[in-house]
């Protein structure tokens, strides 16, 4: 067999499936081929997405390291232009203090919602969860939570005294009790005398 015959053999043969794979795979590699492989190929787009999302992560690795320092000096400058060490220091203060205030005005709210949670009877370990840095507001948070409570407590209550079963003594037993009561006090009040 030779050249001609395998010419004469593929021109017959050219709308056989095996032999168009056959011949695809003799093609050289194009970068349109290659796009159409990708697009194509599940396998083939998700290493190319992985290879993206490493290359990406590589050069977002390197602009972090070589050029946000600079740039990120630039923009500090920019927003505090030539500070003096004098100035830098009177800025951090101001910043301190901006946060010990907002601090003590949270200590503040946190006192006023404790206080407003014990006349309440709301469990302290709750209050954080109701602290704003307003009095308002965190009035307003305890009273919809007091308010937001009450029915389920009172549904509570109903229910432990539908379950219940307990009946109140006699008159007869009520006599009777409170001797066993000071019987009771005196031997406690014997015993201590003792002592």
């Amino acid at each position: 067999m030779n050249l001609e015959d395998v010419k004469k053999f593929l021109e017959e043969q050219k709308d056989n499936e095996q032999v168009k794979q056959y011949l695809q795979g003799l093609q050289s590699v194009s970068l349109e081929g290659v796009k159409q492989f990708v697009e194509a190929d599940e396998d083939a787009k998700k290493w190319m997405q992985s290879e993206k999302d490493r290359f990406f992560s590589t050069s977002l690795n390197t602009w972090m390291e070589s050029t946000f320092p600079q740039k990120l000096e630039e923009e500090i400058k920019k927003r505090y232009p030539d500070e003096t060490p004098e100035q830098k220091r009177i800025r951090e203060l101001e910043l301190k203090n901006e946060e010990f205030e907002r601090n003590a005005k949270i200590e503040k709210m946190r006192t006023i919602a404790l206080k407003t949670a014990s006349e309440k009877k709301i469990p302290a370990d709750l209050i954080d969860l109701f602290v704003s840095e307003k009095e308002e507001a965190t009035l307003e948070n305890l009273t919809k939570f007091e308010e937001a409570m009450k029915p389920y407590i009172q549904e509570q209550v109903e229910d432990r005294l539908k379950n219940s079963s307990y009946t109140p003594p006699s008159s007869n037993n009520n006599n009777q009790s409170s001797t066993s009561l000071s019987n009771f006090m005196s031997a406690i009040y014997e015993n201590q005398t003792r002592k």
